[in-house]
């Protein structure tokens, strides 16, 4: 689903931004499934491109609200990205 946030149909884009909005109603939803989002859209047959990553990673971490936790992950993240894509 997060894979569908940098669709270029608009269309399916739209829909993962609603699913995602949704879902972060529900306390630490997308908090929780960070992890997970991040291991499929960085490796195998779901992988995405570093742009799409940052992209939909912008887009998720609008709903970490926790300044400590949205800190920590964004460091987590620039560096495993660096780590994947060079």
């Amino acid at each position: 689903m997060a894979k569908c946030v940098a669709d270029e149909n608009s269309r399916i884009s739209n829909l993962a931004g609603q699913f995602f909005t949704e879902l972060a109603k529900k306390e630490n939803a997308v908090y929780n499934n960070l992890p997970d989002i991040i291991s499929n859209l960085s490796r195998g047959e779901n992988a995405v491109d570093e742009d799409s990553f940052k992209r939909i990673m912008k887009f998720l971490f609008r709903f970490i609200e926790k300044v400590g936790l949205n800190n920590h992950y964004y460091h987590v993240i620039i560096t495993f990205s660096y780590a994947v894509f060079i």
